[in-house]
């Protein structure tokens, strides 16, 4: 099986990135009492726009915390296979693919769920739950454009609000504020704060747990709405772990341009739950994320997105590619500068976040070059995968992609 990932995964990073759609991963969260099995399992949602015919990432996870068991496909994934193995403590690495080259239409499905236990050992927390190591593939074997929202394995024994994750869609997504209450509660109170240039949120309503209560909102400036859940008749909002509140979140914009604003924060911020009683109690929030499409970058300069930008400037094919363990980057500095030119060259993952920055320094006119070992800032050696190397002198910009093979 490890010779199929890898054999798969060559395959997958050496096509070229298209520049449509986004294709998203988002992790559902789960929950469970220190000692025993997942009270619901830990969901991976598949919301592609384009048809795929392959899928492969990982799941990172606490592994003092979390050990899996077993791994299922949802009906979504009925055509395709899925294959899966614990590649170290603490990262399971997964395979959807179809050899027979089956495909998988758009859509915005669970596609995977994830079951095992908890430790005995864990305390009351939100253990983190990463998706890493992403690769889409489309129909003709180009890898796409992606991104993916973590999620969190709650161990129970204290409060925690939590607003979902969520993606663009055309009329918006329905963003569920859940509550893990180990008992009833007389009244909930937090501030959802969001980046109004980027967002907008309406139609906040109660779900079915809270029917019995009161919502209220106010929204006192852009970017942040208080939500109240109170009752003037003595309901309550029983124990349990579902939605407490549900609202919509549309983006603003059709297209982000910028790829780090393409995760979107959506934060709870001021929570205050109190018991039947009307006494406050002890409570904790988790963040959700909510994914924007955004442009990540071009394959080169040749694709003809940079046009405008003078030729005189060049940045070269890494040497080797795809390389392990170290590659060329040469570029070329305008012989027309009739000075030291400051000179930026840095290094990108798919979903635009930089890895590691090479150079930042003035350079003379004339050809340069600088080694990459693959590891970044910290030097740290980065996962195998395509990696976007850019250019920067000025007004001008230049990217290409290489591959890195551990």
């Amino acid at each position: 099986m490890k010779y199929i990932f890898q054999a798969i995964l060559v395959i997958q990073l050496s096509a070229t990135m298209a520049l449509a759609q986004v294709d998203f991963l988002l992790t559902k969260d789960a929950s469970g009492q220190a000692g025993g099995s997942l009270v619901n399992p830990i969901e991976i949602v598949l919301a592609n726009e384009n048809s795929i015919r392959g899928l492969q990432f990982d799941l990172t996870y606490d592994a003092s915390v979390f050990s899996v068991d077993s791994v299922l496909k949802t009906e979504h994934l009925s055509d395709l296979g899925l294959f899966s193995n614990e590649i170290e403590p603490g990262r399971h690495r997964f395979l959807v693919t179809d050899f027979d080259g089956a495909a998988l239409g758009p859509g915005s499905e669970s596609a995977i769920k994830v079951y095992g236990k908890i430790a005995a050992s864990a305390e009351t927390q939100a253990s983190l739950l990463q998706l890493q190591n992403i690769s889409f593939t489309d129909l003709s074997g180009q890898s796409l454009r992606s991104a993916s929202a973590d999620g969190y394995l709650f161990v129970r024994g204290a409060n925690f609000v939590r607003v979902n994750n969520g993606h663009q869609k055309t009329g918006g997504d329905t963003i569920d504020v859940v509550l893990l209450s180990e008992k009833a509660l007389g009244a909930a109170q937090f501030t959802l704060q969001y980046d109004s240039d980027f967002i907008a949120v309406s139609s906040f309503e109660k779900t079915g747990r809270s029917q019995a209560m009161e919502i209220q909102t106010n929204e006192p400036s852009p970017g942040e709405i208080v939500v109240v859940l109170v009752s003037t008749d003595g309901d309550t909002i029983p124990a349990g772990s579902d939605a407490a509140v549900r609202f919509v979140a549309t983006p603003v914009l059709e297209e982000v341009q910028h790829p780090d604003f393409g995760k979107q924060r959506l934060s709870l911020r001021g929570l205050v739950l109190s018991d039947t009683e009307g006494n406050e109690i002890d409570s904790e929030s988790a963040d959700g994320t909510f994914l924007l499409r955004h442009e990540t970058f071009p394959v080169s300069v040749e694709d003809g997105l940079h046009a405008e930008l003078p030729e005189t400037f060049t940045l070269f094919q890494n040497y080797p590619n795809p390389f392990n363990p170290e590659t060329m980057i040469k570029y070329n500095i305008a012989p027309s500068a009739d000075h030291a030119a400051l000179v930026t060259i840095a290094i990108y993952n798919v979903l635009g976040e930089r890895v590691r920055l090479l150079v930042q320094e003035r350079k003379e006119p004339g050809e340069h070059a600088v080694a990459w070992d693959g590891a970044d800032d910290a030097g740290q050696v980065l996962p195998s995968g395509i990696y976007i190397y850019t250019l920067r002198v000025g007004g001008f910009v230049a990217r290409r992609r290489m591959l890195f093979l551990k």
